[in-house]
């Protein structure tokens, strides 16, 4: 197709801009502010809308770096568009990196991109996608996107009220009352919880998107198996105390005679006393973080997956476990605590323990050893199944792209087919 002919190819009618902390997953912007679960979180929720048919007209991303001193004091990434598996090309933005100056650097940056891009985009409906609330400040953009009659829309991940994960602070109660001035003003939300929608986005339409998968972490860990082999158990992840971390290595240790395996690949504050138990108990192997294309083979090391969060430690009432998605896509059959009613839809495809306790853990793992590895294979295969017909991104980017229309009023007869997973069907 010719220059003149691609200029007048008729566009969407939905302009779609981005903003967020999305960047390469690469050693350079790995830092202690870098999520992994946040990072396949936008590149699944970009990726599956582009298979949907609405690719991001603009992708920007910041970088994500602990303020200075603790990080450095100019993030400076490179000019020219990055690359990211599925995505168009990602644009990333650099910031002065301090306390306050920092949120509002990356708030003026974004206000400017946003209005050039509106410009662009006049003749279309048009609407500006956040992740979370913080980065950029949507506080910021609310009255800018406003005043370009831009539509504004956010996926909500992560609602932490103030105090729930540290003593609460006079900035953390600013930032919440900003952050409350700011869900007043979206056209549409992504929540990861039905108690985010009716707390905070009351009247929004809105769509539950818990997370997503990815085609190739389907059954990726089905494998014929060694039935010779000891009975592993794994856990994957962040090593933080909230993932049950700690529950997860008395366990093993518990069981350490009785010849079963206990595999642990992450990294987080408890790298250090994992890689210290490791090193005392035979039980336990500590193969560090992971990239994602490994994780496959890492599952299909294990006979079982844990995922044994601690709800009295922690308020999971605005956040999802997307780790949870991953594990039960493996192919492996996972065990579980039920995390209060967070899980409610899943129960009939993994084991859930209302008990959150160590001795807990030790006899669901017990339990699952006794009941074979034929059975163990039979439940895995069948959850993998099920994130295949209802999880992958591409489905939840139909779901997003469908609410999208439906809230902005550019709906046509050629939109894709509402597809509602099985877990939320009357």
């Amino acid at each position: 197709m010719s220059a003149a002919r691609a200029r007048r190819a008729p566009q969407p009618p939905l302009a779609l801009a981005y903003f967020g902390s999305l960047a390469p997953d690469i050693p350079r912007w790995r830092s202690r502010a870098f999520s992994p679960a946040g990072h396949l979180w936008q590149r699944g929720l970009l990726g599956g809308l582009s298979a949907a048919g609405l690719e991001a007209d603009l992708i920007l991303g910041f970088p994500p770096f602990p303020a200075y001193p603790r990080g450095p004091l100019l993030v400076r990434p490179p000019s020219e568009p990055q690359s990211i598996p599925g995505l168009p090309p990602v644009r990333l933005r650099g910031y002065l990196n301090l306390p306050l100056l920092k949120v509002l650097a990356i708030g003026a940056r974004v206000s400017v991109e946003l209005r050039r891009w509106a410009r662009e985009n006049a003749h279309r409906t048009r609407v500006a996608l956040l992740y979370n609330l913080s980065v950029p400040p949507a506080w910021l953009l609310a009255p800018v996107a406003r005043s370009l009659g831009v539509h504004l829309a956010a996926s909500l991940n992560d609602m932490w009220l103030p105090g729930t994960l540290a003593p609460s602070r006079l900035e953390q109660g600013i930032e919440f009352r900003l952050r409350r001035y700011a869900l007043r003003h979206l056209s549409a939300a992504i929540v990861v919880s039905d108690a985010i929608a009716t707390d905070f986005v009351p009247g929004i339409p809105h769509v539950r998107v818990e997370g997503g998968v990815f085609p190739e972490q389907l059954r990726a860990g089905v494998a014929a198996g060694d039935e010779l082999r000891p009975f592993t158990v794994g856990l994957a992840g962040s090593l933080e105390p909230y993932n049950g971390v700690l529950e997860f290595l008395d366990a093993a240790e518990a069981l350490e005679g009785s010849g079963m395996r206990f595999r642990i690949a992450g990294h987080g504050s408890l790298a250090p006393e994992v890689t210290r138990r490791a090193a005392a108990c035979e039980a336990i192997d500590y193969v560090g973080a992971l990239e994602l294309g490994r994780m496959g083979e890492f599952y299909g090391s294990c006979d079982l997956l844990v995922s044994w969060r601690a709800t009295r430690s922690i308020d999971l009432r605005y956040v999802f476990p997307s780790k949870i998605l991953e594990l039960l896509a493996s192919g492996v059959p996972v065990l579980s605590t039920r995390m209060g009613q967070t899980l409610s839809g899943f129960g009939g495809h993994m084991w859930l323990s209302e008990d959150e306790s160590v001795q807990a853990l030790v006899a669901g793992v017990r339990r699952a050893a006794e009941a074979g590895r034929e059975q163990l294979r039979a439940m895995g295969e069948e959850a993998a199944a099920f994130m295949a017909e209802n999880f992958t991104w591409r489905h939840q980017g139909v779901r997003v792209r469908q609410l999208l229309e439906q809230a902005l009023g550019v709906g046509s007869a050629e939109s894709p087919e509402r597809l509602t997973p099985e877990h939320e069907r009357a």
